[in-house]
């Protein structure tokens, strides 16, 4: 009845309503599914577009959304789930970013989703600037791949030995 194929774009639909049914705008005794919603609401809280941004990224990997929901949540949870997305300012994420007291790559992977998160709501014309544009985070030192050194890898050589690989022995 939801005039979907796919069972992804049915479970979609069922947590929009379901979303709405909790946020008490569909009603599922009065309001019609297939004729909810047609006209397109533009969200103005933090929250409704977090919402929206989490629905938008269904068709990732689980383990990609749960990251997606855990730090957009955070920083929701943070600047206020009712601050209007268009006051969101650099300096708000900064400030998050300052609260959280995580390390230079954590920083920079909290950074990333939230830039995701608010180019997204760019290009669906909720807010007209991207708040992360102008949030600068220190330049991470280049990691070098660490090789073994002689003496480990004679140790690993001679473990293989004593284990029945004799063939691993030859490195």
């Amino acid at each position: 009845p939801l005039r979907v194929r796919l069972k992804r774009d049915a479970e979609k639909v069922r947590r929009k309503l379901e979303r709405d049914y909790a946020l008490g705008t569909f009603d599922p005794w009065t309001d019609d599914p297939l004729e909810y919603d047609r006209v397109h609401v533009q969200p103005e809280t933090l929250r409704a577009a977090a919402e929206l941004f989490y629905d938008s990224r269904s068709h990732l990997a689980t383990r990609t959304q749960q990251e997606y929901r855990k730090i957009v949540s955070r920083f929701v949870a943070f600047a206020g789930p009712e601050t209007r997305i268009q006051s969101v300012e650099s300096r708000d994420v900064h400030l998050w970013l300052d609260s959280t007291r995580a390390g230079p790559v954590t920083r920079h992977n909290y950074a990333r989703h939230l830039k995701v998160f608010f180019r997204w709501a760019k290009s669906e014309g909720i807010t007209a600037t991207v708040a992360t544009d102008e949030v600068k985070l220190r330049r991470l030192p280049r990691k070098f791949p660490r090789y073994l050194n002689r003496e480990e890898v004679d140790r690993i050589a001679a473990k293989a030995q004593d284990m029945g690989y004799p063939w691993l022995s030859d490195l």
